[in-house]
């Protein structure tokens, strides 16, 4: 190991990456930013010693997968309580082995030459090191997304690596089909390895039951799409006003549950699910609008939250605040302007990437697995199209454009 962080750190280009992650790092110590979602993995981590719900929201402490909040009690034994600066330190180990697994990668694809190319391409997305800082699973997710691509490379069983991404973030529970696929594909014979995440994502339904009486393995699937794939289709075909008083009164309403978990989540789901069935077509339009929005959308509230900028309004249809969206201050448009158009300008490399793999006779089961997962993943998304969402993906978004920008010269062999 020792080793590998030798070979990999006498690069420039992992060089560069480690100063970038070790500044941000610093910047947050000294001018802390905290995250909504933050306080809510915290909330969740702080649930499992209370007997009570302590949270605001009924549904809140169970919308957030379990492995994060376990994360930050690291530091329990010195302050017995969970805290950021275990999520903080975990984070940065991460982001530092992100460039060790690339390395790794490239070896075996025989691309060790393309190396500072990729890491340059990572680089070049902020939100790389935004969320090396702040606390959100994003950026060890990445690290484990790494890992997997390389096992399918190596055809190694990913049963272990698929539990910890679901016990990240609850939206990689599709990936639950690739170890039983790479045991079809006689890639591993050992079944114990491949029953984990079916196992992990049990035990968290089980638990949900026992302790909030709700057989779920996460509430995000009623919440988010409740409070804003609906909201978002609603305020498409409806007024602002309209919009507003439905769900004050549908608030009230749920206020009147006293509670109830699987009362209140039955409700969401049902509210939002009648709304689709009402609208098909516009939804589909905002789902897959969100869905392709996150391959070029700049960032801008990311930068906003982690440089401490004035809130302004969203872009892209997101709002967050003053709806006169020209206002914003002249830096932010030209944050905007520079990473907008590197994110179209990537998003067209990507496609090429793609279809130029796609001409390659040789490609294995590796590339066909990773990029499906990839694509399940953008689908998954919904309305809410937002460039934090594509961070666990954007290494291996970079080893595509890296492999392909002068791929003539050499066939791929993934």
């Amino acid at each position: 190991m020792i080793q590998q962080l030798k070979t990999t750190y006498s690069k420039v280009g992992a060089v560069v990456y480690l100063l970038a992650a070790f500044f941000v790092v610093i910047w947050q110590h000294f001018y802390q930013a905290q995250l909504v979602d933050t306080s809510e993995y915290l909330n969740t981590a702080l649930s499992w010693l209370s007997k009570i719900q302590i949270s605001d929201s009924p549904l809140s402490e169970i919308r957030r997968s379990p492995l994060y909040p376990l994360l930050s009690y690291l530091e329990y034994p010195i302050t017995h309580s969970p805290g950021i600066y275990s999520l903080r330190l975990i984070q940065f180990i991460a982001s530092i082995f992100i460039p060790v697994v690339i390395h790794q990668i490239l070896v075996l694809l025989k691309f060790e030459n393309r190396f500072n190319l990729v890491l340059f391409l990572l680089i070049s997305f902020p939100l790389q090191f935004y969320y090396t800082a702040l606390e959100l699973p994003d950026i060890i997710a990445q690290l484990f997304i790494l890992i997997l691509f390389r096992q399918l490379i190596q055809k190694k069983n990913t049963g272990i690596t698929v539990a910890i991404l679901i016990g990240l973030k609850p939206i990689f529970f599709y990936m639950l089909i690739l170890p039983i696929y790479q045991i079809f594909l006689k890639h591993e014979k050992n079944w114990v390895k491949s029953l984990i995440p079916f196992l992990f994502f049990g035990g968290c339904v089980f638990f949900n039951y026992h302790k909030y009486n709700l057989p779920s393995y996460t509430s995000m699937g009623s919440t988010n799409s409740y409070y804003y794939n609906r909201k978002m289709l609603l305020l498409k075909v409806a007024s602002n006003e309209t919009v507003d008083s439905l769900y004050t009164s549908e608030s009230e309403f749920i206020n009147k549950l006293n509670g109830s978990n699987r009362s209140i989540d039955s409700f969401m789901k049902a509210k939002t699910q009648e709304s689709i069935l009402s609208y098909p077509l516009e939804y589909l339009f905002i789902h897959l609008k969100g869905s392709a929005q996150v391959l070029f959308d700049p960032g801008r509230y990311d930068a906003m939250v982690f440089w401490h900028w004035p809130k302004s309004s969203g872009f892209l249809g997101v709002n967050d605040g003053n709806p006169q969206k020209s206002k914003r201050p002249m830096f932010e448009w030209i944050y905007i302007v520079i990473f907008a158009l590197l994110g179209f300008i990537k998003t067209i490399l990507l496609l090429i990437s793609g279809f130029k793999l796609l001409k390659n006779s040789k490609l294995s089961s590796a590339f066909w697995l990773i990029s499906i997962s990839f694509v399940c993943y953008l689908l998954l998304l919904g309305p809410v199209g937002a460039a934090r969402y594509l961070l666990p993906w954007y290494s291996v978004i970079s080893i595509y454009i890296g492999l392909n920008m002068t791929a003539n010269s050499k066939k791929i062999e993934l």
